[in-house]
């Protein structure tokens, strides 16, 4: 499942870094193999494509791809997020986000 997930975030950051109509402007990502819900999670960071003053996380589920796990974007010289969500939680700052994202991308 480890080499799955590997395959599957390296193809779709690949599509995402190509794709002219991707959100996001120069993104990286990080991809883990979580053993506790056996899946498979990705996180890109990168700044919007529509304003390059944003700065935009994705957290993806490899097992449902076409809907976000948790999104987060915020201005760059802004501390506190414009929208910020993980799972059906709200959070309002980035330690917030850090902190629900860590559960996802290291067990």
């Amino acid at each position: 499942m480890q080499e799955s997930c590997r395959e599957w975030a390296s193809g779709l950051f690949k599509n995402i870094k190509s794709d002219e109509d991707s959100k996001l402007l120069n993104p990286n990502f990080t991809h883990h193999y979580n053993v506790k819900p056996n899946k498979c999670f990705m996180l890109i960071d990168g700044v919007s494509r529509k304003d390059d003053n944003v700065i935009m996380k994705i957290l993806w589920d490899y097992f449902d791809p076409s809907n976000f796990t948790g999104l987060m974007s915020r201005m760059k010289k802004e501390h506190n997020p414009i929208d910020c969500s993980v799972g059906n939680k709200i959070c309002k700052s980035q330690g917030e986000w850090n902190s629900l994202v860590k559960p996802y991308m290291e067990q």
